[in-house]
């Protein structure tokens, strides 16, 4: 049981030193013939926020019937150790309140608004995946055409079932992830402490079922995000590299590095890996190095999809684990030429 290669901490971010130029990208009719990361600011939720209850989060945002029931983040303290602290049930409500809201709260000051800052955020998202054969989608309160189905961005928990499920018949490459943005607040009972802010526990949780054996269905993620997030100085870079990390949990990756190594293992390569903890910026990215599986281990080389030791000789970096799962495999149309990474 992998209950603790799941979740991304995301501690005090650096401003990014430079502006990021946009490519814009058309997406009114697309017809798509790989997975798809779906990345959801939340621009359809209520007022209030998106609710549902902890139970209801796992099992109501599946893509199809055939999928696991259980597929979307599980924050039942009764069913995953890393919620013990929370207190958190099945039965608790949430209501999960939008990146959008978040920011006009926070009174955020990005230069260029809100609309650029989630320019730059996509900007960053879609180069970080851009070597997979994974296509990203901004969904928004704009419908957009996949397969031949309009989907948006969710205003309901059905509905990112609904979104997934688009995304299915006659398509070969039809595992997709979901990755959620808001301000999660889980009602519990007085007796068991009230209310709690999830982004006090986690900075990001996502469904383990694709851990570590591939991209085998649909599953999501939340990235949390915290009150007073938007009121200093705002990191594009590092809240795509959140988001990249948790999508990353939901096509196959358990982490790599979360603590500093030892001994002959080298901090400089991890800490441009989107897997790690160790560092969470616009400079990071899914290694072409061989990484060391994180969670406490320092030292052996593993694969990031295995369950033990050692990497298989044909398969021993992120790149090539992705590159060589059927339902990912490589963008054919992208080439990148670098040595080790460690300082790209």
């Amino acid at each position: 049981m992998f209950t603790k290669w799941k979740s991304r901490k995301l501690r005090s971010l650096p401003v990014d030193k430079f502006h990021i130029s946009m490519m814009l990208e058309n997406l009114e009719s697309r017809d798509l013939l790989t997975s798809i990361l779906f990345v959801d600011f939340g621009d359809r939720f209520p007022v209030a926020g998106l609710a549902g209850t902890v139970g209801g989060l796992k099992t109501t945002t599946s893509g199809v019937a055939g999928d696991p029931a259980v597929a979307g983040p599980d924050m039942d303290e009764d069913t995953n150790g890393d919620f013990g602290s929370a207190n958190t049930e099945d039965a608790d409500t949430f209501n999960m309140v939008s990146f959008v809201s978040r920011y006009a709260t926070d009174g955020g000051a990005y230069t260029g608004g809100l609309t650029q800052l989630r320019a730059d955020i996509m900007t960053f998202v879609r180069r970080f995946y851009q070597p997979f054969d994974i296509d990203v989608i901004e969904l928004t309160a704009a419908p957009v055409n996949v397969n031949g189905r309009m989907v948006q961005g969710a205003a309901t928990l059905p509905e990112i079932s609904s979104t997934m499920g688009a995304n299915e018949a006659g398509v070969p490459k039809n595992n997709d992830g979901y990755v959620l943005l808001g301000n999660t607040i889980v009602h519990r009972p007085a007796g068991t402490g009230g209310d709690i802010d999830i982004s006090t526990i986690w900075g990001g949780y996502a469904s383990v079922i694709d851990m570590p054996s591939g991209n085998n269905s649909d599953n999501t993620a939340i990235a949390f995000i915290a009150p007073g997030a938007f009121s200093g100085g705002i990191s594009p870079g590092g809240w795509a590299n959140l988001i990249a990390h948790e999508a990353g949990h939901l096509f196959g990756f358990q982490h790599s590095l979360t603590t500093a190594p030892g001994g002959p293992v080298s901090p400089q390569i991890p800490t441009s890996e989107i897997m790690s903890y160790l560092g969470a910026n616009g400079f990071n990215f899914f290694s072409r190095y061989p990484m060391v599986r994180g969670n406490n281990n320092t030292m052996n080389n593993e694969d990031l999809m295995a369950t033990s030791p050692p990497a298989p000789a044909t398969n021993r970096t992120p790149y090539d684990q992705w590159t060589n799962v059927a339902s990912i495999g490589p963008n054919n149309a992208f080439h990148y030429i670098t040595g080790t990474g460690a300082h790209d």
